[in-house]
């Protein structure tokens, strides 16, 4: 006959609960095989009871199997699972004489039998060996249809276990998987202390409205310890408050006050092993200060005064310390603060400082400048600010910490250090502390930067109500020049964000850049038609050579070759990248910063946007080669009114050939219109053409004798004598010759006439 407690379910999980998420496992994860791996006396045994002894009484079929030492004989194993599945053996308590592979056959075939949820729980596997008896046991898994294996074991996983595992035939969970969470602890108080609704042991009534945030710092604190968790919980519950006043303290307040109050500053000391040797006392009490740690990290600390068996004698301390992720592990709040309460002050801020050193070198910033406060040492903290910035800006609890201490003693902090600070300041509204700090910032660099840049940001955020106009520039400009040098951007308020999404909106009301090319060139852009300012005569001198080419692309190389050829290559490379981006600059208040377009390392304008009367000329241009009187007289105020030449103040030799070339277009034009003027007998407007024809061409003597020819027919006797003598004067002072004869004969006629 088998011992009653081999293939019966213990009764001490009664008062456990089985971690939510092995639950949630369970009922919903398909997995037929569930591993679970714990140390002895981890809890594993009685969580599994406390769960599968409620499916129990709920109607599901579950079967109990505590393997022993007997068990690896293959035959006694089989003896159990019979009589624990089938309930037979022969009155003598031997085992039935039967081929092994007919025993497995009617095994399976009663499992599969079952129809409703069924569990077979093997508790201490481990027990199996590795030989024969673990190998049918994988058999009758592998033959079951429907039942549900639940194997647990405080060892290693033989490799034919941990194949499964590997194709995810079996599911593992190890200790940590054991550890309460908060809700698991609620319900562990529910169900542990306060049973069948009653009252808790010193008298008062539970509490069911735990606050949530207390229920998880101490569970986290404990790492899941069940004794400490329980009491605990159960102590605060009682509370008026349930424990509120906790919440208030700092970290070893909060733990010091409840281990207190609980008693269970003796129960802890309990946990920690009585032979450990004085080596780990130390590296625990180092571990404690640093609550997060790694054997390098612990070296460093305590440069290097322990051996790895020391190293390995702390960390497997059950319950107090806990594995975080490979390598790394964590001393619980609780025991941390009870072990570190021995150490002094100076001891604390020295682990800290080293710790802190040690996560500088590591590139762990957000680690860095906790250890840094903690230690309170000065340049630490500023080098926290510096490389951490962003991190601290976050949640800006500890960076108001820092803040604090530094200001109360007026340390001057560098440039990163200082835009940190006025971050800060800004998103808790003080702006004047913000824009101090990023004045100390600015200063410190003698050109356009990120600081400056900051400020005016945050200004323009600050006053944008007082003048829309004016900010909207300023923000526009302040993101460009951001976006630009690939600067971070500092950080605003969500107000501030939506904001400056609704400035940084694109040109979608089709707002165009004017361009002016004859005569004075100038550029205008908005409905107030503000003329963008050029910081120097080559920046003018290269959009205008952009706007000529009319959106063609051009390379690099021939943009310095046209506007600086005489400079050395790395002077003329410096100053094409400074105009470009000015010009972008200045564009980008008015949304067009695009205009310029860089592209498969080439430059051009996006003429989309742009409206020049080039265009208009050019029209116009093609009716003079047509001759096409009718359109031209539609178009002559054009002409009527000199305009002046293409690009004429613009100081260039690359537009001389288009310059001539619409000089011409405008002579011809006039001379087009003039002749038409005649015909229609409005022959003022032909002396005007003809007048124009000369601001292109004062040495015309065609177009002299046509108009001395007008003033005689018109018998403005004063203004054709004026015409001829000015004339006759120009020709003689600039080109030392007289006027043709023709020129004189006609002259001479219409005088004499």
């Amino acid at each position: 006959m088998l011992p009653e407690k081999k293939i019966s379910m213990p009764a001490e999980g009664e008062k456990a609960i089985l971690p939510l998420r092995l639950k949630h496992h369970i009922a919903h994860n398909s997995s037929r095989i569930i591993v679970i791996r714990a140390a002895s006396g981890f809890g594993k045994t009685t969580a599994v009871c406390a769960h599968f002894s409620e499916a129990e009484r709920a109607g599901e079929k579950v079967f109990w199997y505590r393997a022993d030492l007997t068990d690896r004989d293959p035959e006694r194993m089989l003896f159990g699972f019979e009589t624990l599945i089938l309930g037979q053996s022969d009155a003598s308590g031997q085992e039935p004489v039967m081929p092994r592979h007919e025993r497995i056959d009617r095994l399976v075939a009663a499992l599969n039998a079952i129809k409703e949820p069924a569990y077979l729980i093997v508790d201490d596997l481990q027990e199996l060996g590795e030989e024969d008896s673990l190998a049918l046991l994988l058999l009758l898994l592998r033959y079951t249809e429907r039942t549900r294996f639940i194997l647990l074991t405080n060892r290693e996983l033989h490799a034919s276990l941990h194949a499964l595992v590997l194709k995810e035939e079996a599911v593992l969970f190890d200790a940590g998987d054991l550890i309460l969470g908060p809700e698991d602890t609620k319900t562990l108080i529910t169900k542990a202390m306060t049973p069948d609704g009653e009252k808790t042991p010193d008298g008062k009534k539970p509490s069911q409205t735990l606050d949530e945030k207390l229920v998880r710092r101490i569970c986290d604190g404990f790492g899941g310890w069940g004794l400490g968790v329980t009491k605990a919980l159960s102590h605060i519950s009682g509370l008026p408050d349930h424990g509120k006043q906790f919440l208030k303290k700092d970290p070893e307040g909060f733990w010091k006050n409840l281990l207190t109050q609980t008693g269970l500053e003796s129960a802890i000391a309990g946990i920690f092993p009585k032979e450990m040797s004085a080596e780990a006392g130390d590296l625990l009490m180092n571990a404690a200060l640093l609550g997060e740690f790694e054997e390098d990290l612990c070296r460093f600390v305590t440069e290097d005064e322990f051996s790895d068996r020391v190293f390995s004698e702390v960390v497997s301390i059950p319950g107090v310390c806990q594995s975080l992720r490979d390598g790394w592990y964590r001393i619980g709040e609780a025991f941390a603060v009870h072990i570190a309460s021995e150490a002094k002050p100076s001891e604390k801020k020295r682990v800290c400082a080293l710790a802190a050193g040690w996560y500088r070198e590591h590139g762990d910033f957000a680690q860095m400048t906790a250890y840094a406060l903690r230690a309170e040492d000065e340049r630490l903290l500023i080098e926290a600010l510096e490389k951490n910035g962003v991190g601290l800006l976050t949640g800006r609890v500890a960076l108001g910490r820092i803040l604090t201490y530094l200001e109360s003693r007026r340390v001057n902090l560098p440039p990163e250090a200082a835009g940190v600070a006025a971050q800060y300041h800004y998103l808790e509204g003080r702006l004047d502390l913000a824009e101090r700090y990023l004045n100390e910032a600015d200063s410190a660099f003698g050109k356009e930067n990120r600081f400056g840049t900051y400020r005016s940001l945050y200004r323009a955020l600050a006053h944008y109500e007082e003048d829309e106009d004016k900010y909207t520039r300023q923000i526009r400009s302040a993101v460009f020049f951001l976006k630009e040098a690939g600067d971070s951007f500092p950080r605003i308020t969500e107000a501030d964000e939506r904001r400056i999404a609704n400035v940084m909106q694109e040109n979608t009301a089709g707002e165009k850049l004017r361009v002016t090319t004859f005569g004075r060139f100038r550029v205008v852009v908005g409905q107030e038609e503000k003329e963008l300012a050029w910081r120097t005569r080559k920046g003018r001198e290269l959009f205008a050579y952009l706007l000529d080419i009319e959106g063609e692309a051009v390379d690099r190389r021939q943009l310095m070759d046209t506007l600086w050829p005489e400079e050395i290559p790395e002077n003329a490379v410096a100053m094409l990248h400074n105009m470009i981006y000015n010009m972008r600059k200045e564009l980008s208040d008015y949304r067009l910063e695009k205009l310029i377009v860089y592209e498969s390392k080439r430059y051009r304008l996006n003429m989309d946007e742009i409206e020049t009367d080039s265009i208009f000329w050019r029209r116009l241009a093609g009716y003079v080669k047509q001759k096409d009187v009718v359109e031209l007289a539609h178009n002559i105020d054009a002409f009527l009114i000199y305009p002046g030449r293409y690009l004429d103040d613009i100081d260039n030799t690359w537009a001389a050939e288009k310059r001539e070339y619409y000089d011409g277009i405008y002579r011809t034009g006039c001379e087009l219109l003039a002749e038409h003027m005649c015909e229609q007998g409005e022959k003022e407007r032909a002396i005007q053409l003809y007048g124009n024809i000369l601001m292109t061409d004062p040495y015309s003597e065609r177009t002299i004798e046509k108009l001395i020819r007008l003033y005689g027919e018109c018998r403005e006797w004063g203004k054709m004598k004026k015409c001829y003598e000015d004339f006759k004067v120009l020709l003689k002072k600039d080109l030392g010759i007289e006027p043709e004869e023709s020129v004189i004969e006609t002259y001479r006629s219409f005088r004499a006439g």
